[in-house]
Order: C-alpha cells, then sequence, then structure tokens
C-alpha cells in the first residue's frame, strides 16, 4: 500500500534485510556461522577484517553463505 510504501521510504534497508535474503548457496566459506534470521546491519561489522564470505548455519546446519559484496551492494543502495 502507499502507507507501507511511505513509512518504510526512510528505512536504511541493512536494519530490515535479513540474511536469508540475500545469501547464497552453502560453500567453504570460514568464520563465524551466521544466522539466517539476522538482520544485515546485525552482521556487516563482521566484514569490516576483510572476510569475503561467511558462512550461514540453520541449527548447526548449512544453509548458505553471505558475501561481502552482496552485503556493500546493498547498504550502497540505501
Amino acid at each position: 500500500t502507499a502507507y507501507v510504501a511511505a513509512f518504510t521510504q526512510g528505512v536504511p534497508r541493512a536494519k530490515v534485510v535479513r540474511v536469508a535474503s540475500l545469501m547464497g548457496p552453502p560453500s567453504q566459506a570460514q568464520g563465524a556461522p551466521l544466522d539466517p534470521r539476522a538482520r544485515l546491519a546485525e552482521v556487516a561489522p563482521l566484514f569490516q577484517d576483510g572476510a569475503e564470505a561467511l558462512p550461514v548455519q540453520d541449527q548447526g546446519r548449512p544453509v548458505g553463505t553471505l558475501y561481502r559484496t552482496d552485503v556493500v551492494r546493498l547498504m550502497l543502495q540505501g
């Protein structure tokens, strides 16, 4: 609806988009596993030290990979 669009217009996407929405398929990425329900704004700082990809796990099971380039691209979009 127009109301929802107006209400969410000023909200940064990284604060609402979840890891599961942006992750790719599981890979051999190393690092602390991310929860697929976490918001990108919560996990983005983990890429600060240069990690290119981080594993995503749901209850200990690999479900995907989150790539730094995808996170940066989304954050630059606003």
